[in-house]
């Protein structure tokens, strides 16, 4: 595992927080939720290896940890109508204030 997914996971689950992880795949949305840095990290190395997996994405705010009953410490890959993944009312902390920031753009053209 490398330094810098076990260092950001570390970052992002501090004092027993839930965070969800969420992946874009080729056959829909993966999610799981974690409260364990070293599951976490292991986890998103391996999504992040599939070539079906456009994009690995992490909660950056602490989510309501009974939300770990869903799918804990672990990812389900394809996502049924009934699995719901976290909503805004389930943040229960804000603690970073994330910013994007993209060039402009044409639609459909990448700002990397």
């Amino acid at each position: 595992m490398s330094n810098e997914v076990l260092t950001a996971a570390r970052i992002l689950i501090a004092h027993g927080q839930v965070v969800e992880v969420r992946a874009i795949t080729d056959d829909g949305i993966a999610s799981g939720y974690f409260d364990s840095t070293e599951v976490l990290a292991t986890k998103v190395e391996a999504l992040d290896g599939l070539p079906s997996v456009q994009g690995v994405y992490v909660t950056l705010n602490a989510v309501n940890p009974a939300l770990l009953s869903r799918r804990a410490n672990r990812i389900k890959m394809r996502l049924g109508k009934k699995d719901v993944t976290t909503a805004d009312g389930d943040i229960v902390k804000r603690q970073w204030f994330p910013v994007d920031v993209d060039p402009i753009r044409p639609s459909g053209v990448s700002s990397t």
